[in-house]
């Protein structure tokens, strides 16, 4: 028994609307399978192409997907649907804002580690950081100048230390860092003891010449007037220096035999490597065929660069001219045809109108551009 229903969406029931075919379209000649495989190839190989020429410029996809839904989502053009038509469309054009504001996030945050390495880098080289063993007898009498009382005294000590730095290599400004960190605060000659400093290291360098006080000639350990004790100590303090060494050598051939081994695995490859890295580089080809086929379809109204090479076009069964949403919609379909394991694509070989599962999703055929229609097509019915 029919029910009578108040709705006026043609959405909440089954009509005839969804099927029909617009009689501009009756008889005219589809694509032939080999043509489409053909298009299909050349497709293929001008996204590869894109692909390839992008690979280091990723963000490129995501300003071209930004573009695309920003300008399918913001158009002026009449919507059908009423209000849930206006409501797709306007999302649609969210979605590339947020397209755009990720790739703009992740463009500015690879800028800013680029400049943090370099600045990093650039520091890296212009310190210099004296040894140890060099700058610890310097630090024992240093302790001694910082607990003079006079002025006097600690002028008289600051002479012989900037003599001292000298002797040890020491820069003037690596001396004079060294020796005021020792000041103490309650020093009576804490307020003079920048000028105390500055004028022992001027002494000391200016007779020296600031050639020698930069070079890396230091004295070595057997020359100095230390006691015993102190001997023993820096033997100590050496011996430890030198076992470091030794285990950052051996950190270090650890670290590049890693380094090789990976290399080598990646070179060598194995199934999974292999299969990691040509799933990321289909990933990203996968984004540029979308972007790439959504674009030639609307804009060269159903046609790419395969199909006008090959004299085929994409046309909708209703007589519409094909939109971006369309396009995208199809051009997703493809993952669909995947993921039948290819059967998707197969079924125009039996399908009536030789529509692929693409072609179903968005209600579409393959005809051939420019052919003149077949009359009596409703012969082989």
């Amino acid at each position: 028994m029919a029910t009578r229903s108040g709705a006026r969406d043609p959405r909440g029931f089954v009509t005839p609307d969804a099927f029909e075919v617009s009689p501009a379209l009756l008889g005219m000649p589809l694509a032939l399978p080999r043509r489409r495989l053909a298009a299909l190839f050349v497709d293929l190989g001008v996204a590869g192409f894109i692909s390839l020429v992008t690979s280091d410029f990723h963000f490129l996809l995501g300003v071209g997907a930004a573009v695309l839904f920003i300008r399918a989502g913001f158009k002026r053009t009449p919507v059908k649907g009423g209000v849930w038509g206006r409501a797709m469309r306007l999302s649609v054009g969210c979605l590339g804002l947020i397209i755009a504001g990720i790739t703009m996030a992740v463009v500015g945050a690879l800028l800013g580690e680029i400049d943090r390495t370099t600045d990093a880098a650039f520091d890296g080289e212009e310190v210099r950081v004296p040894s140890l063993v060099g700058t610890l007898p310097i630090i024992s009498e240093g302790v001694e100048w910082a607990r003079t009382d006079s002025r006097e005294d600690a002028q008289t000590a600051a002479d012989a230390l900037a003599t001292r730095g000298v002797e040890l290599g020491l820069t003037r400004a690596e001396l004079r860092a060294l020796l005021m960190d020792l000041v103490r605060d309650d020093a009576p000659w804490r307020p003079d003891a920048e000028s105390i400093l500055d004028s022992a290291i001027s002494g000391a360098y200016d007779g020296r010449g600031e050639t020698a006080a930069d070079s890396s000639v230091v004295a070595t350990t057997d020359t100095l007037p230390f006691s015993a004790a102190a001997r023993d100590s820096l033997a100590a303090l050496e011996r430890e220096v030198q076992r470091w060494r030794t285990e950052a050598r051996d950190l270090e051939g650890a670290l590049e035999r890693a380094r090789a081994s990976l290399v080598n695995r990646d070179q060598e490859g194995g199934f999974f490597s292999w299969l990691l890295a040509t799933m990321d580089e289909l990933g990203f080809g996968a984004g540029w065929f979308v972007l790439y086929l959504t674009v030639l379809l609307s804009w060269w109204n159903g046609q790419t660069v395969g199909k006008r090479l090959m004299g085929i076009r994409v046309v909708r069964l209703d007589g519409e001219p094909i939109n971006w949403w369309v396009a995208f919609e199809r051009a997703g379909g493809y993952a669909a045809g995947l993921a039948t394991g290819m059967l998707g694509f197969a079924q125009i070989y039996w399908d009536a109108n030789r529509q692929g599962i693409h072609d179903r999703i968005v209600g579409t055929v393959v005809v051939r551009d420019g052919a003149e229609k077949v009359t009596e097509w409703r012969d082989a019915l």
